[in-house]
């Protein structure tokens, strides 16, 4: 009797644990895809006009980014945050992202710190130039309801944000200021599913601000204004910035649109290193000022 209550036991059991391990496996699985463009326009400086095409895929396993098309201005040397349209990135759980070339087979692990490392190119024209950050600034107002994008509602905030960055060369000094206004457009109703140990809403929700806060390494006034703005998923952006470089002014808009977006599940394989590939190291890019 004890041994077939323990079958009975036994057969109540595996299916139940089999079925909990599907519903992980879906709920792991299940998470929005999108595609969007991101145009820069530069009056004065054309040379600096862009278009990129992307696809990004979410889940709780991690964020997969594909650059579909890439036309426009293209910086001197290896960039390794967004080589090409033959790489795709990979972060996952733990904040880690790969970058994954398809070409060659190989992967690398970006790390932004090498990026400034002791007897870098980057960070010995960095200290040439002696670079300083001051007078940063950033509020953002919540502007009511949206537009209605692809179907779906959206709330409007508004992000003011400013900066100076004081550059020193052969002792000569060239205050460069900046000034940004941003138009964002947060669904209502697609929230991000991707959560990690470094989370998305982290920084700013503005290009320039995010630099000047990594940059300074002081980012707490900034995280407080990211604090505030929806953690859903933006349809649309125009951002608008003003730069002054010494004499010369840079007038700049960066329109970034959602043109696809749904709720699937994906293959698992997706968040994973391709079998074979082989782990390189990240290429370091040289002075954006060495070929110019």
């Amino acid at each position: 009797m004890k041994s077939l209550s323990l079958v009975l036991l036994i057969s109540a059991v595996i299916p139940a644990a089999h079925i909990a391990a599907q519903a992980v496996s879906s709920s792991l699985d299940s998470g929005i895809v999108y595609e969007e463009t991101m145009t820069t326009k530069a009056e004065s400086f054309p040379m600096a006009n862009s278009a990129v095409r992307s696809r990004h895929i979410e889940t709780l396993r991690g964020v997969r980014v594909e650059t579909l098309e890439r036309t426009g201005m293209k910086m001197p040397g290896t960039n390794p945050f967004t080589p090409s349209t033959d790489h795709y990135s990979l972060t996952l759980q733990d904040g880690t992202t790969f970058i994954i070339d398809t070409v060659r087979k190989e992967y690398y692990q970006l790390d932004a710190r090498k990026l400034m490392g002791k007897g870098s190119e980057l960070s010995s024209m960095m200290s040439s130039m002696n670079v300083k950050m001051s007078e940063s600034a950033m509020d953002a107002e919540d502007a009511g309801e949206g537009e209605v994008i692809l179907g779906h509602p959206t709330s409007h905030w508004k992000i003011h944000s400013t900066m100076t960055m004081t550059m020193t060369v052969n002792g000569d000094s060239v205050a460069n200021t900046s000034e940004e206004f941003a138009d964002t457009y947060f669904s209502r109703d697609f929230k991000h599913v991707f959560k990690a140990t470094v989370k998305p809403g982290d920084l700013p929700d503005s290009t320039m601000l995010s630099f000047a806060a990594a940059f300074r390494g002081d980012s707490a006034k900034f995280r407080e204004v990211a604090k505030k703005l929806p953690k859903t998923i933006p349809l649309k952006r125009v951002d608008k910035m003003s730069m002054m470089m010494g004499p010369m002014e840079i007038l700049s808009t960066t329109t970034i649109e959602v043109t696809k977006i749904e709720q699937k599940s994906f293959d698992p394989s997706l968040f994973e290193i391709p079998k074979g590939y082989k782990k390189v190291e990240m290429p370091i890019p040289a002075s954006p000022l060495k070929d110019m």
